[in-house]
């Protein structure tokens, strides 16, 4: 987190899960960053970025939006996998 905030980033978490269990998995985890709920209307954020699946649940991704509100990075990862946080911070560091 201290190597994103240093390069001007803020991180916002978005899930398709509802408000009780997004609070659960924050405070079980001790989060550092925003969290934002994607539950209603369900999926809506997930949709327009083409990552809701057909059971409801969004893929894994991470998304790096500049300050015009310009996508500037994208890339899906396996629903089990911990993606990787290099790339989206190498593509921090270009802008």
């Amino acid at each position: 987190m201290d190597e994103f905030r240093a390069l001007g980033a803020v991180v916002v978490v978005i899930s398709t899960d509802n408000v009780d269990t997004l609070v659960a998995w924050c405070e079980g985890i001790g989060t550092s960053f925003y969290a934002a709920g994607d539950f209603w209307p369900h999926g809506d954020v997930a949709l327009k970025y083409d990552v809701l699946r057909s059971n409801g649940v969004a893929d894994r991704a991470w998304f790096l939006v500049d300050r015009e509100g310009v996508l500037r990075f994208a890339q899906l990862y396996p629903a089990k996998a911990v993606p990787p946080v290099e790339p989206v911070l190498e593509a921090l560091r270009r802008l």
